[in-house]
């Protein structure tokens, strides 16, 4: 009895003991004060805890004067965020390592009504209400919702943040005299455009990873102008660059792949100046100019398309200078239907089709480029109706013959090499009517110049020596015009 007394005795004192612990600590916790921090000059603070000046970002907005910043500490911020005066927002882990997340569901996180604002160092998250859900549920695109982030009016700077959509865009920009600059950001699994110019909107994107949205990474539209540099464009469900009706932008130190279609898009009256970029392993055309585009590809490499590399067509004109177009799956090079482009100094190489295609009336200037190991057909065909002139280039190494014009045909080739080809180092067949100028074509496998089904050539003053089977393979019913060659 004894004891169990003192047992009973011993456990009582212990939970006692244990109960006013438990209590004097709790009741430390509880009387903790939140301990409020004190602004940097001409700043305010904003913090779900209590600890700054404000705990919603809006209500700060609201409260603080032009030109002042806002510090913004970690946390989940569900509120829609208007900017209707110059300011800048910073999301300020204050060294914790933590996210400042601003999320909404069926808006934009940013609408921006304020010139020379900056939003920097947020997550910033528009996730899909009803709407937005039954479209990405039916795997339909959304063409109607708010941007991610919204610039009505003004000019705005989004910089270092982690942006995501299942509206139109992540980042959009429309009207005269509005403008975005988007710096080093992250924008990507979007339901539509990851970046949207449109309407005669401007502004600049750069070192920015721009990825995994349903349309194009970025969409300059309807008279707008924007430069994209030093970015990553890729694993886009569209064209990682789209520049349409009447657009302008400056594509520069961009690395664009892997996109499902198109790397660089140009049409519609639009121009792109394309130089120092990387595009390859697209589902479609590296670069597409068509429907009266024009600019220009400088010092590019084009290489592992699944389509065509540098596609130019419907009346399009663009200058393309010292690229390296090497290993796509279909045609490294293809002109048609009355484009016209300038194409010099360039290499065009190690494809498993030809390396210049020209066709359905389509034009073109080569000048000195080099044309070299295609497996599967001559280094440059010309078929149907088309003219063009290639001066001081290089067709070598071709598995199936350096030039093929057929199909009323044109052109003029001037001063140029045609050698070490296996088959011909020019066929022309089916009523083409090929220029040869002041050209060497020598060291083929066969014939240096092959003429067929009522072919009528002109050829003045070339070296046709050293073929293996001779200098010409003429059938009766062909015209040939010739004169001082040496054969």
């Amino acid at each position: 009895m004894k004891t169990q007394l003192r047992r009973l005795f011993v456990y009582t004192a212990v939970v006692a003991f244990l109960g006013l612990l438990a209590f004097t600590v709790g009741s430390r916790f509880l009387g903790t004060k939140i301990i409020a921090e004190t602004p940097p000059p001409n700043c305010v603070i904003v913090s779900k805890n209590g600890s700054g000046q404000f705990k919603r970002i809006g209500d700060a907005i609201a409260a603080v004067k032009p030109h002042m910043k806002i510090l913004v500490r970690p946390g989940v911020y569900k509120e829609q965020v208007i900017i209707d005066r110059p300011v800048e927002i910073v999301g300020d882990t204050n060294g914790t390592g933590n996210e400042a997340i601003i999320e909404t569901t069926g808006e934009s996180c940013i609408v921006v009504q304020t010139g020379q604002a900056t939003v920097r160092g947020f997550t910033l998250r528009s996730l899909p209400g009803i709407a937005e859900g039954l479209l990405k549920f039916f795997k339909q695109r959304n063409v109607t919702g708010e941007p991610c982030v919204d610039v009505i009016h003004g000019e705005f700077s989004v910089e270092d943040c982690n942006v995501t959509s299942d509206a139109v865009a992540g980042v959009g920009v429309q009207g005269v005299d509005n403008k975005v600059n988007v710096r080093r950001c992250k924008i990507h699994s979007g339901n539509s455009n990851g970046i949207w110019f449109a309407d005669h909107a401007e502004g600049s994107v750069e070192d920015t990873e721009i990825f995994s949205t349903e349309w194009a990474g970025v969409r300059v539209d309807s008279r707008s102008r924007s430069s994209i540099r030093r970015c990553k464009i890729y694993d886009i469900k569209n064209c990682g660059i789209v520049v349409t009706e009447d657009s302008k932008a400056t594509v520069e130190d961009c690395e664009i792949f892997n996109n499902s279609k198109s790397g660089v898009e140009i049409r519609n009256g639009s121009s792109g100046a394309i130089r120092n970029c990387k595009i390859h392993d697209q589902g479609e055309h590296g670069v597409w100019f068509h429907r009266y585009a024009t600019g220009t590809v400088t010092d590019c490499e084009m290489f592992a398309n699944r389509s065509v590399a540098l596609q130019i067509m419907e009346n399009s004109n663009p200058v393309v200078s010292r690229c390296d177009i090497y290993g796509n799956f279909v045609t490294d090079v293809e002109i048609n239907k009355g484009a016209d482009p300038v194409i010099k100094d360039c290499k065009i190489h190690d494809g498993p089709g030809s390396g210049i295609h020209i066709y359905d009336n389509g034009e073109g200037t080569l000048e000195d480029c080099e044309v070299f190991g295609h497996q599967k057909y001559q280094g440059l065909v010309i078929r149907g109706g088309s003219k063009p002139i290639l001066r001081r280039c290089k067709i070598h190494d071709e598995s199936m013959g350096g030039v093929l014009a057929l199909g009323d045909a044109e052109g003029r080739l001037e001063e140029c090499q045609i050698y070490d080809n296996v088959f011909s180092g020019v066929w022309v067949r089916q009523s083409a009517r090929l220029f040869i100028l002041k050209s060497r074509i020598g060291g083929n496998s066969t014939f240096g110049i092959i003429v067929h089904d009522d072919a009528s050539p002109t050829v003045e003053d070339c070296d046709l020596t050293s073929n293996r089977l001779g200098a010409w393979d003429v059938q009766p019913q062909c015209e040939v015009r010739k004169a001082r060659n040496k054969e």
